[in-house]
């Protein structure tokens, strides 16, 4: 088995760009999930090195019936997302993270896994190789069970792609670096949503904000609680916002919980409203 340190940690970028020295890739909503294949058997490791072979009795076996077809043994690295729908936190809570009845819930909820990168074939390392030999690599030598990211050459349309598409965004590779453990070497682009979203009031700020609010507390149209936001404030608009709601606050009505006078409109950039 593989022991090689993960790599590909993305680093948020602003907006996707094009360069000739750059692949882009549709960024999977899923866990991060390496898998050593030999013919001896299939282990799937998260990427915080918890064991998740037991926990996908279906790609194993996916997996296990392409071992003879002869890149093995072989190390993959990709996401497992879901199969039938589920965006990132339901797959985990329903499917990712179950410790029970796993056969069955297997066949409801079936996982795919998404392989972006080759780490050893015919048990030879090709981590060190450039990414353009690597993903040729697997182009060719994936197993028939595994699928490869959408991508293209233009990070720009494939961003458009990802907008019109609903995707979580897109990660960036240079087509000339090897696999660099424990470097942040691919960048990410997310796709946002925008809403508004009703203040009903806020919580109290710690740290350097302890003198003011923390967050806002946010509902939708009929009322419901969606969440508080305490992010994307310059020190500037902070300061705005602060006085503005002092002017509105009512009283105090749990430790740390303010109300104000009259709810106001807020409009929130978000990536994906959970389901808590």
């Amino acid at each position: 088995m593989s022991k090689t340190k993960w790599a590909g940690l993305c680093k948020l970028c602003v907006k996707a760009f094009d360069d000739p020295g750059w692949v882009w890739q549709r960024k999977e909503d899923g866990l991060r999930i390496r898998a050593d294949i030999t013919n001896n058997g299939i282990k799937l490791t998260s990427r915080n090195g918890t064991d998740k072979t037991t926990q996908f009795p279906d790609l194993v076996q996916a997996l296990a019936l392409t071992v003879n077809y002869g890149a093995c043994p072989m190390t993959l690295d990709g996401e497992v997302i879901s199969d039938s729908g589920l965006n990132f936190q339901e797959f985990a809570q329903r499917r990712a993270n179950r410790t029970d009845d796993i056969a069955n819930i297997a066949i409801e909820l079936p996982a795919k896994y998404v392989v972006f990168d080759l780490l050893t074939l015919f048990g030879q390392d090709v981590s060190q190789l450039p990414y353009a030999q690597r993903l040729g690599k697997l182009v060719v030598h994936h197993p028939p069970c595994t699928r490869l990211p959408e991508q293209g050459s233009s990070g720009v349309e494939l961003f458009e792609t990802a907008k019109s598409r609903g995707w979580e965004g897109v990660v960036g590779k240079k087509w000339d670096e090897p696999y660099m453990p424990g470097k942040r070497n691919w960048v990410k682009v997310k796709t946002w949503q925008e809403g508004t979203f009703y203040c009903m009031g806020y919580t109290q700020g710690t740290g350097r904000r302890a003198m003011g609010f923390g967050a806002l507390i946010l509902t939708d149209d009929e009322g419901n609680h969606v969440g508080d936001v305490g992010t994307g404030f310059t020190d500037a608009t902070w300061a705005e916002m602060n006085a503005k709601l002092k002017d509105m606050t009512i009283a105090e009505n749990k430790p740390g919980i303010f109300e104000i006078k009259t709810p106001f409109a807020v409009k929130i950039k978000y990536c994906e409203i959970t389901n808590d």
